[in-house]
């Protein structure tokens, strides 16, 4: 439990910076409240005052103003969290990538594509006996991150007609605004003179 209350001393820049987050509207609510216990302890209020003020505990009162105490402004902020320790090793990470990224005919799968739930099983079927296989939401998860979606690939994107640039050449070209390698200038058929 910690001790009694320090007592809080604020220079003029702690100060400004403390009442602008007390002011802001965007800043968040946690952050305001600890603004104004230090605040308060610097105008002379005791812990059991600011503790009924905020509603908090005064452990909490005190935790808060001996933070600032020692770290000042640093002190209020929270503390980066250790977080769910990742599941899937990286080694397991890159082999899902690997196949997703991979046509399933370059592995002998008989699949045009792979669906998310066809991913799971062929990377359920590689790992070693060793590594517990990922489920299809870790799977999910893993390559929407990595912006990776194998099960929305387009064949389209791959021209397999022998022909394609033949036919479609001119298509593009006239978009690019140009025909047979001379550029063309469009003009509006709408003339903007009034009759007479």
């Amino acid at each position: 439990m910690p001790g009694p209350a320090a007592a809080i001393e604020l220079t003029a820049s702690e100060m400004r910076q403390l009442t602008a987050w007390v002011r802001a509207g965007t800043t968040p609510q946690r952050l305001v409240r600890r603004a104004r216990l230090i605040l308060g302890s610097a105008a002379g209020l005791g812990s059991r005052a600011l503790a009924r003020q905020e509603r908090m505990s005064r452990t909490t009162v005190r935790r808060w103003l001996g933070r600032f105490a020692t770290e000042r402004g640093d002190g209020l902020q929270d503390q980066p969290r250790s977080g769910r320790p990742k599941a899937l090793k990286p080694a397991t990470r890159a082999l899902v990538v690997a196949l997703a990224c991979e046509r399933p005919a370059d592995r002998a799968v008989p699949l045009r594509r792979y669906s998310l739930s066809e991913l799971t099983v062929e990377v359920a079927n590689r790992l070693p006996s060793a590594y517990v296989a990922p489920s299809r939401t870790a799977i999910w998860r893993l390559l929407t991150h990595d912006a990776l979606r194998p099960w929305r690939y387009r064949s389209w994107i791959f021209p397999r007609d022998p022909h394609f640039l033949e036919r479609a050449g001119p298509v593009l070209d006239l978009y690019a605004c140009q025909w047979q390698a001379v550029r063309l200038v469009l003009h509006s058929s709408r003339s903007r003179t009034t009759p007479t």
